[in-house]
């Protein structure tokens, strides 16, 4: 693989990770267990990961330092990194800043082959685990196997996988990162951990129920809707829309099919839903709920800066 990969580089790149995934798939189905070895770095890692049915899922990215790359490169008989190739500290970086944060790191620098394999076997299943075991059939896709997907008015809800981190990456605005905590660009791993939270509430019966908003006839991510239990009976509903699907409807349709979520699996009675108030489009969706306005006014700090909602469940 060159520097700068062509369409049809990329193109080959891709289905030898899909070949090299079917190929795991299919030995771990016949009894093995499998490990499959390769240079994947960014969104590839994600894709694969989304792909494998094969449970339990360990996934380990070893991160040697460029010298030590190099010193075992003029070690070699073979020639890994040829002149034409991304060269060593550029593919060093490329881990260190593009890695998704999916699964375990494992600086290998100054371990041999043999001290490399017995600290993941040591490591592996504690930090590594990606997926665990699922009896029966495996679903196919780890959304699947997370259980839910909701559909009604041409919107489709289900939870989002560390694949869909780049999408949901390409539609943050400035609108979109006001709403947060602390307001910045969210990078790759921000995304991916954000992901890998709400999976983890998804897989324990959490609190937190986030899924991407896909496009019914099409599949595409155009944002994110949340149900949060604060307490028993009662949710916040947060909802977010990629500029480009804003005032189209998507959310309120969006914003029902969580709600009803939340009332049928949570046994929510009430919604709260906190809106900025310069924030037009997104005071219209709770009115378009019926939500109103909640009184007395929040005292709390956080809640200073929200106009804040209070909508009774089911929906009519």
């Amino acid at each position: 693989m060159t520097a700068d990969p062509t369409p049809e580089a990329l193109r080959q790149l891709d289905l030898r990770y899909r070949l090299a995934g079917q190929t795991a798939d299919a030995y771990h189905g016949a009894g093995f267990s499998v490990v499959l070895q390769d240079v994947i770095i960014g969104r590839p890692l994600a894709d694969l990961v989304d792909r494998l049915a094969a449970t339990p899922l360990y996934v380990v990215t070893l991160t040697p330092s460029a010298e030590a790359i190099a010193r075992r490169e003029a070690g070699r008989a073979k020639v890994a990194y040829r002149a034409e190739a991304a060269s060593i500290d550029a593919l060093a970086k490329a881990v260190d800043d593009e890695q998704p944060p999916i699964g375990m790191r494992l600086d290998s620098s100054y371990l041999t082959a043999e001290e490399t394999a017995d600290a993941i076997m040591r490591v592996a299943p504690a930090e590594a685990l990606v997926r665990p075991r699922v009896s029966g059939p495996p679903a196919g896709g780890v959304e699947r196997r997370l259980g839910v997907e909701l559909v009604g008015g041409g919107v489709r809800l289900r939870p989002l996988t560390p694949a869909d981190a780049w999408t949901h990456l390409a539609g943050e605005d400035e609108a979109m990162r006001a709403g947060l905590e602390f307001p910045r660009a969210s990078t790759v791993a921000d995304v991916m951990a954000a992901i890998r939270r709400w999976q983890d509430s998804w897989a324990t019966d959490g609190p937190v129920r986030n899924f991407g908003i896909r496009r019914d006839h099409d599949d595409r991510l155009v944002g994110n809707v949340e149900v949060k239990l604060l307490e028993p009976g009662r949710v916040n509903l947060s909802y977010v829309v990629f500029p480009a699907w804003r005032r189209s409807g998507v959310a309120t349709t969006a914003a029902r099919l969580a709600l009803a979520h939340a009332h049928d699996a949570l046994g929510a009675r009430h919604a709260t839903i906190k809106v900025l108030p310069w924030n037009h489009a997104s005071l219209a969706v709770a009115r378009r709920l019926g939500a109103r306005e909640a009184t007395p006014a929040p005292t709390a700090e956080d809640d200073e800066r929200y106009i804040v909602f209070d909508l009774d469940l089911p929906l009519a």
